[in-house]
């Protein structure tokens, strides 16, 4: 009886501290992302290219318009990119400039001098909601979790 509640308390201890840590990850991936975002106000801008857009409708019908687009600087080609480091992803930006754009065409960009993998068309708008909304979250998970931890040992 007494080996069950010891497997039991260890339970109790790893669902918090999991809590813990994944709120601590959400948390560090919004600052990351705050941080990516603020490199952009020293920025500079270039012309990229268009290589693919596509609209895509949420399961809620909410339609969004997001492109993939490139650019070169020296040698080295960039493509939008987050703070996981994933590239080549599609990016939103409003729909009265997703219908004047086709593949191949050129959109201005704008890219952080010191880190150009840092970098949103102009006319993307900077999603501050989801960054907010990530914020909350890990807030939450971690603040849950650490309650959770804390009525462990009371």
């Amino acid at each position: 009886m007494q080996k069950l509640s010891k497997k039991r308390s260890i339970g109790m201890l790893i669902g918090p501290c999991v809590l813990i840590l994944i709120g601590v990850f959400v948390i560090s991936l919004t600052l990351i992302e705050v941080i990516r975002y603020t490199e952009l106000s020293n920025s500079k801008e270039l012309q990229g290219i268009v290589t693919n857009k596509r609209m895509h409708r949420s399961s809620k019908g909410i339609r969004s318009y997001d492109i993939q687009y490139e650019f070169t600087l020296g040698e080295n080609k960039y493509t939008g990119s987050d703070a996981t480091g994933r590239e080549n992803l599609w990016i939103g930006i409003p729909k009265e400039f997703f219908d004047a754009l086709e593949i191949n065409s050129k959109i201005q960009i704008a890219y952080s001098q010191e880190n150009p993998n840092v970098n949103r068309p102009i006319v993307a708008p900077i999603g501050i909601g989801d960054m907010i909304a990530g914020g909350i979250l890990g807030l939450f998970l971690f603040s849950f979790g650490f309650l959770l931890f804390l009525g462990v040992f009371l």
